[in-house]
Protein backbone atom coordinates (compact mmCIF):
# COMPACT_ATOMS: atom_id res chain seq x y z
CA UNK A 1 0.00 0.00 0.00
CA UNK A 2 1.31 3.41 -0.89
CA UNK A 3 0.59 6.47 1.15
CA UNK A 4 0.50 9.85 -0.61
CA UNK A 5 1.16 12.72 1.76
CA UNK A 6 0.48 15.61 -0.54
CA UNK A 7 -1.70 16.38 -3.51
CA UNK A 8 0.70 19.11 -4.66
CA UNK A 9 2.54 18.52 -7.94
CA UNK A 10 6.14 17.42 -7.77
CA UNK A 11 8.92 19.97 -8.08
CA UNK A 12 9.77 18.69 -11.56
CA UNK A 13 6.23 18.99 -12.90
CA UNK A 14 5.89 22.47 -11.35
CA UNK A 15 9.24 23.51 -12.85
CA UNK A 16 8.13 22.32 -16.32
CA UNK A 17 4.89 24.34 -15.99
CA UNK A 18 6.77 27.50 -14.98
CA UNK A 19 9.34 27.04 -17.76
CA UNK A 20 6.55 26.54 -20.28
CA UNK A 21 4.81 29.75 -19.18
CA UNK A 22 8.05 31.72 -19.63
CA UNK A 23 8.50 30.34 -23.14
CA UNK A 24 4.99 31.45 -24.09
CA UNK A 25 5.62 34.85 -22.48
CA UNK A 26 8.08 35.99 -25.13
CA UNK A 27 5.72 35.78 -28.10
CA UNK A 28 4.44 39.19 -29.16
CA UNK A 29 4.21 41.43 -26.13
CA UNK A 30 6.73 42.06 -23.37
CA UNK A 31 6.82 44.27 -20.31
CA UNK A 32 9.38 46.99 -19.78
CA UNK A 33 10.14 49.42 -16.97
CA UNK A 34 11.38 52.87 -17.84
CA UNK A 35 12.86 54.51 -14.77
CA UNK A 36 13.68 58.20 -14.56
CA UNK A 37 15.88 60.03 -12.09
CA UNK A 38 14.96 63.72 -11.90
CA UNK A 39 16.91 66.88 -11.12
CA UNK A 40 16.67 68.34 -7.62
CA UNK A 41 13.69 70.63 -7.02
CA UNK A 42 11.71 68.94 -9.78
CA UNK A 43 8.40 70.36 -8.51
CA UNK A 44 9.58 73.88 -9.34
CA UNK A 45 11.61 73.07 -12.46
CA UNK A 46 8.94 71.03 -14.25
CA UNK A 47 6.32 73.81 -14.45
CA UNK A 48 7.11 75.00 -17.99
CA UNK A 49 7.25 71.44 -19.35
CA UNK A 50 4.49 69.65 -17.42
CA UNK A 51 1.66 70.16 -19.96
CA UNK A 52 3.86 68.81 -22.77
CA UNK A 53 4.99 65.87 -20.63
CA UNK A 54 1.38 64.97 -19.80
CA UNK A 55 0.40 65.25 -23.49
CA UNK A 56 3.14 62.79 -24.51
CA UNK A 57 2.07 60.42 -21.72
CA UNK A 58 -1.50 60.65 -22.99
CA UNK A 59 -0.35 59.96 -26.57
CA UNK A 60 1.46 56.74 -25.63
CA UNK A 61 -1.25 55.66 -23.24
CA UNK A 62 -3.75 56.09 -26.08
CA UNK A 63 -1.60 53.88 -28.32
CA UNK A 64 -1.92 51.17 -25.69
CA UNK A 65 1.77 50.64 -24.98
CA UNK A 66 2.11 52.79 -21.83
CA UNK A 67 0.24 51.06 -19.03
CA UNK A 68 1.17 53.00 -15.88
CA UNK A 69 3.25 56.07 -15.12
CA UNK A 70 3.95 58.04 -11.99
CA UNK A 71 6.49 60.02 -10.00
CA UNK A 72 7.99 59.03 -6.66
CA UNK A 73 6.44 60.97 -3.80
CA UNK A 74 6.81 63.07 -1.80
CA UNK A 75 10.13 64.34 -3.19
CA UNK A 76 9.65 63.77 -6.98
CA UNK A 77 13.14 62.28 -7.21
CA UNK A 78 12.17 60.12 -10.17
CA UNK A 79 9.43 58.17 -11.89
CA UNK A 80 8.59 54.71 -13.19
CA UNK A 81 6.69 53.89 -16.37
CA UNK A 82 5.34 50.41 -17.14
CA UNK A 83 5.13 49.55 -20.82
CA UNK A 84 3.67 46.60 -22.71
CA UNK A 85 5.09 46.35 -26.23
CA UNK A 86 6.94 44.00 -28.58
CA UNK A 87 10.30 45.78 -28.15
CA UNK A 88 11.89 48.95 -26.74
CA UNK A 89 11.33 51.10 -29.82
CA UNK A 90 8.18 52.90 -28.52
CA UNK A 91 10.04 53.72 -25.30
CA UNK A 92 13.04 55.09 -27.19
CA UNK A 93 10.67 57.15 -29.35
CA UNK A 94 8.95 58.43 -26.18
CA UNK A 95 12.32 59.53 -24.75
CA UNK A 96 12.95 61.68 -27.83
CA UNK A 97 9.55 63.40 -27.39
CA UNK A 98 9.20 63.76 -23.62
CA UNK A 99 9.84 67.40 -22.64
CA UNK A 100 11.27 66.30 -19.28
CA UNK A 101 13.93 64.17 -21.00
CA UNK A 102 14.56 66.59 -23.89
CA UNK A 103 14.97 69.62 -21.59
CA UNK A 104 17.39 68.08 -19.09
CA UNK A 105 15.00 67.42 -16.19
CA UNK A 106 15.84 63.71 -16.38
CA UNK A 107 19.39 63.15 -15.16
CA UNK A 108 19.37 59.40 -15.75
CA UNK A 109 17.05 56.85 -17.31
CA UNK A 110 17.09 53.07 -17.57
CA UNK A 111 14.97 50.60 -19.53
CA UNK A 112 14.53 47.11 -18.09
CA UNK A 113 12.68 44.20 -19.68
CA UNK A 114 11.09 41.86 -17.17
CA UNK A 115 8.92 38.80 -16.86
CA UNK A 116 5.87 39.12 -14.67
CA UNK A 117 4.79 36.67 -12.02
CA UNK A 118 1.54 38.43 -11.05
CA UNK A 119 -0.16 40.51 -13.73
CA UNK A 120 -3.46 42.30 -13.27
CA UNK A 121 -2.65 44.77 -16.08
CA UNK A 122 -2.54 42.32 -18.97
CA UNK A 123 -4.42 43.52 -22.02
CA UNK A 124 -7.09 41.19 -23.37
CA UNK A 125 -5.92 39.50 -26.52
Amino acid sequence: MSLRLSSRPSFRSHHRTVASSFRSFSTSSKYFLLQYQYVENMAEKRTDHRAGHLAVLDEYSGKGSLMLAGAYIPDLSGATFIWQCADKSPIEEFLKKDPYAVNGLVTKWDIHEYATVVNKLQKSQ
